[in-house]
């Protein structure tokens, strides 16, 4: 249980932090967070301690990072301003795979969604492109979108039994992803 008074520091980066995700480990609460400094930290927020060594292998800043559960397995996908989308067992720390380098140059936001039964990760990048992962194979979905800018944020749902992906820019817009 977490004591929503805690306001606790998390901290152990050296550069700036540049994404936060929420994921469970062993019916716990784990935040990960990423960074200028090229890495994946977890934290146990009832602590505020790290979770491990930090999980490194990007060539740059760590930008976007979202959680979800691939056969039972929690892990946390992470992109890199260069491209590089790596997936990490949230448990162990432990490297599970590294998707397909992503095309639309720096990797700014991730979101887990559930399209057809199946966990993807929908990434965004600098160059206005929005790419959407099967964790369980890497391969990238036809389903991608062109914002024509660059994606600042974005988050995903479920609405009306559909999944959806919300991308702000002047004003919300929502695409299907699906």
């Amino acid at each position: 249980m977490i004591d929503h008074d805690l306001g606790r520091a998390l901290t152990g980066h050296t550069e700036p932090v540049r994404g936060v995700a929420t994921g469970m480990v062993d019916d716990q609460v784990v935040v990960v967070t990423v960074g200028d400094d090229k890495t994946v930290r977890r934290w146990d927020p009832t602590t505020g301690r790290p979770i491990g060594e930090p999980l490194t292998g990007y060539t740059h800043q760590v930008r976007g990072v979202g959680t979800t559960v691939v056969d039972g397995r929690p892990i946390a996908v992470a992109g890199d301003w260069d491209g590089n989308v790596l997936v990490w067992d949230l448990a162990t720390g432990e490297p599970v795979d590294d998707l397909p380098d992503s095309e639309t140059g720096g990797v700014w936001w991730m979101a887990p969604a559930v399209v057809d039964g199946l966990p993807v990760v929908v990434a965004a990048g600098d160059d206005g492109g929005v790419l959407m992962f099967d964790v369980t194979t890497g391969e990238e979905s036809d389903a991608c979108l062109s914002c024509g800018s660059w994606v600042f944020a974005m988050a995903t749902a479920v609405v009306d039994g559909l999944p959806v992906g919300s991308m702000p820019r002047r004003r919300i817009q929502k695409r299907i992803i699906a």
